[in-house]
């Protein structure tokens, strides 16, 4: 589970910054990925540590794991289930991810 939301969280910050990790030659903006930041959640497993990745402005907002959430347990029967439905493009699994987090009614994150 871990290494599925850690894909999820480094796949949508490609998307938010708009190029991918090494893609130099396609970088149209001066941000960039700066680093990780280690954030424990809590699912049915137990807990699970995972990176946080950063981006240089700080103007990265992660949608699949949210700044200050730390119980995932809700979201982690979607993401399994959904991770078994699609199994191809890791850019459009997550953007469908997102979409469809994004109209979970907050009470539930």
């Amino acid at each position: 589970m871990g290494n599925t939301l850690q894909g999820m969280l480094e796949a949508e910050l490609e998307d938010d910054l708009r190029y991918s990790r090494y893609d130099y030659a396609n970088k149209e903006t001066d941000n960039r990925q700066n680093g990780y930041s280690k954030k424990t959640i809590t699912s049915s497993m137990g807990d699970l540590t995972i990176n946080i990745s950063r981006d240089q402005d700080g103007e990265f907002k992660p949608q699949v794991v949210k700044k200050h959430q730390t119980d995932i347990s809700t979201l982690e029967d979607q993401v399994l289930s959904f991770r078994r439905i699609l199994t191809g493009n890791r850019f459009w699994f997550v953007v469908w991810i997102i979409q469809s987090f994004s109209k979970i009614p907050a009470a539930y994150n």
